[in-house]
């Protein structure tokens, strides 16, 4: 999509990417909550990126990702041959294969990309588009269509509630509405 639709040089787009993982950013207590729930799914470098004392992270914790920035600026100085045929590549095939999983380099060398449409609607005055199915843009602009037609702040607040639980159910893939 960036070499057909991209108006800035890669390394503009990454820089704000590579300057986060970097810096880094603290863990909020909801964060710190989603870490918790599936930390023990965490192994190797993932477990190794995010863990404090063996345990997931606390909240307030600064998450810093040395290995990701350089994963960026790689990207950003060779382009995305980096990723197809070149050293990130050849770690994430690497780490997958040490994992039981069967991606070659090969995989990576010929990759299939299909176009599709972008999901669409009308949330007040805006026109929102989000990517086409089967990601999770639907959701997305569900999510958005019941906001907007959420009651004001200060309305009837069981109306409120029941919209807002509506949208919480609907964002935990529960869809009866």
């Amino acid at each position: 999509a960036w070499h057909r639709f991209g108006t800035q040089p890669l390394d503009t787009l990454l820089g704000p990417a590579i300057e986060l993982a970097e810096r880094g950013f603290m863990l909020t207590p909801t964060g710190s909550n989603l870490m918790k729930m599936g930390f023990g799914r965490l192994v190797g470098q993932g477990r190794a990126t995010f863990a404090v004392s063996d345990a997931a992270p606390p909240p307030g914790h600064v998450i810093r990702q040395p290995d990701l920035a350089q994963t960026y600026r790689t990207l950003a100085r060779d382009g995305f041959e980096a990723f197809y045929e070149g050293s990130i590549g050849a770690k994430l095939v690497e780490a997958i294969r040490d994992a039981g999983g069967l991606l070659t380099p090969e995989d990576l060398s010929r990759p299939q990309v299909s176009w599709c449409e972008p999901s669409a609607c009308d949330v007040g005055s805006y026109y929102v588009q989000s990517t086409g199915w089967p990601y999770t843009s639907y959701e997305t602009l569900l999510a958005l269509k019941i906001l907007a037609n959420a009651p004001a702040a200060g309305g009837n607040a069981k109306g409120e509630r029941s919209t807002l639980g509506q949208l919480g159910r609907m964002m935990d893939g529960d869809f009866r509405i």
